[in-house]
């Protein structure tokens, strides 16, 4: 069956073909069989995961050479999902609008260095560190979440769920507060990606979402890619996402461009090759080689895998080292997978309506390493070499006690110091930590290392870390993990003024509520369920550890 989609240049409709690409005859014997079992495997994962539809792509060479869906759109219906079928990409969008970005930089049309008030000059955003921060923001902060803003805004986020406008969203993020000095941190941020998009609205002069479709998609050919909400609603045949405890999820996704790309596996596929391409699309540039390479580049020093809107992975399989380009996306009833690497034309897409699924870590990844072992020979880190015996650092007792404690960010992370041995508590086991130099660390388990570098604002040393974590070979991901506690750290205040605020709160999704949290005290310290609040800024106003801000009326 085929479906009608819109353009991505919006000037019609297309009839799109759903049979499945299959040319596995055209490549290495060895890799075809790899998947072929992943694609006799697939059902059987799905159903284990409760998965209702999937969509599955690999390049090989350059080359498309399998396309496929497997299950429904909907879970319910026998409506197949097909190599045509759109999905939500969520944060994968994240990777268009940096492309858009840096293309439009190309072209002389923006700076990536200039203060992002140039192009917006009325926005403005709260900051307990500086006047004026906003000046000190630039795309190239932005795109690599270096910002200081928070993930969310108050309107059109992960959790309200309401078809707000873009332009609505784009202004509640001068309510927000930053969680860090513009700069200072690798902080993972939607809202800097979203005022990337908006700053391109504003040098185009139309809304983001047409300004994606003619500046990038409609030219490279990206005919099943769409970041237009209401085009996304109009097209039947679209993958329902799926979300435990919710019987529907929103369609519409608020903060577009960081996370509203819906695409088709083949329209995926063609993007990445429009990557692997150095920008070519059928033998046109479409997008300046040049500034696809300053996107490649890591942002921020050591242990920051992250570039303008990509994660940037160093690998080595065999005697070469490679880079492994893309980005993953969960949320809103949908998980994404897309990852490259272009030293060896090598690419693989997986698209799932369900953001419940662990087959990122059960399918793609293991389909992504055995392919890249069948063709360059056995992974090892890229890091690997240092011998044991040679990190010879030992920091005294006093510093490893002041490390000790709980880190918080996108995960908790606690480190701890046992028989005189400083370590990462993981699931209940201690693994000890080798230190590089004073502030540095790794730490290795079965299947997993991770670094990190401890540092300081000033106010406490150190008061966060910045971690990077590698799982297996081809996955691995940077985070800013602020400290939060230890049990040997002396007593707090314990105000009389918090009792009023005391109590449990509901966070609602979409309008159902699913976690209650207690904000509590804790050896004299206010806590927000394990969140260590740093203190009242003003009345009512308070900051967690991570740098969130949490505000109460204590008029109510």
């Amino acid at each position: 069956m085929a479906i009608a989609f819109l353009l991505a240049s919006t000037k019609g409709t297309v009839a799109v073909a759903s049979e499945p690409v299959l040319k596995l005859d055209s490549i290495d014997p060895e890799i075809a069989l790899i998947i072929q079992g992943r694609r006799t495997a697939a059902p059987d994962l799905m159903r284990k995961e409760g998965l209702a539809g999937l969509a599955v792509a690999a390049i090989v060479s350059g080359d498309l050479v399998w396309a496929e869906g497997f299950g429904t759109i909907d879970g319910v219906s026998r409506r197949p999902v097909t190599a045509s079928t759109p999905f939500s990409l969520q944060s994968v969008s994240k990777i268009y609008t940096a492309v858009a970005v840096v293309n439009a930089k190309a072209r002389g049309l923006l700076d990536l260095d200039e203060p992002i008030t140039t192009y917006l000059p009325e926005f403005t955003v709260n900051s307990r560190y500086e006047e004026r921060p906003e000046t000190q923001m630039t795309l190239r902060l932005l795109l690599s979440h270096r910002g200081g803003l928070t993930h969310e805004a108050p309107i059109g986020n992960n959790f309200d769920g309401n078809a707000q406008s873009l332009p609505a969203h784009f202004a509640s993020i001068t309510d927000t507060w930053l969680k860090a000095p513009v700069g200072e941190r690798h902080i993972y941020s939607n809202l800097g990606v979203d005022l990337a998009g908006q700053v391109l609205a504003e040098v185009y002069q139309a809304p983001f979402q047409e300004v994606l479709a003619t500046q990038l998609l409609g030219p490279a050919g990206l005919n099943q890619t769409t970041a237009d909400p209401a085009q996304i609603e109009r097209i039947d045949d679209r993958a329902i996402g799926h979300a435990k405890g919710h019987d529907k999820v929103p369609v519409r996704v608020p903060m577009v461009p960081s996370g509203g790309v819906y695409a088709s596996v083949v329209d995926v596929a063609r993007f990445v090759q429009l990557h692997l391409s150095s920008g070519r699309v059928d033998g046109a540039t479409v997008v300046d080689p040049a500034a696809l390479r300053q996107m490649y580049v890591p942002c921020c020093g050591e242990w920051v895998s992250y570039g303008l809107g990509i994660e940037v992975e160093q690998v080595r399989f065999g005697d070469r080292q490679l880079t492994v380009l893309g980005h993953s996306g969960r949320g809103f009833g949908f998980t994404a997978s897309v990852y490259w690497v272009p030293e060896v034309g090598f690419g693989l897409i997986m698209l799932a309506n369900s953001m419940d699924s662990r087959l990122d870590g059960r399918f793609f990844r293991p389909l992504q390493e055995a392919v890249l072992e069948a063709m360059l020979g056995e992974s090892r880190s890229a890091a690997d070499g240092a011998a044991r015996d040679d990190l010879t650092v030992r920091p005294d007792s006093q510093w490893l006690r002041q490390l000790a404690g709980e880190y918080v960010g996108t995960r908790d992370v606690e480190f701890a110091l046992r028989n005189g041995q400083f370590g990462w508590v993981l699931r209940g086991n201690f693994y000890p930590a080798y230190f590089l130099s004073e502030r540095r660390i790794r730490v290795e388990t079965p299947g997993i290392r991770l670094d990190c570098i401890f540092r300081s604002d000033g106010q406490r040393d150190p008061s966060w870390a910045d971690c990077e974590t590698r799982v297996g070979q081809t996955m691995s991901f940077s985070e800013s993990l602020a400290y939060n506690g230890n049990p040997s750290d002396s007593k707090g205040p314990n105000r009389e003024s918090w009792k009023s605020i005391l109590g449990k709160y509901d966070i609602r999704q979409w309008g159902k509520i699913v976690q209650t949290v207690e904000l509590h005290v804790e050896n004299g310290y206010l806590y927000l369920d394990q969140y260590r609040a740093l203190g009242e800024y003003r009345p009512g106003l308070f900051f967690l550890s991570d740098g969130n801000p949490w505000i109460f009326d204590l008029n109510q």
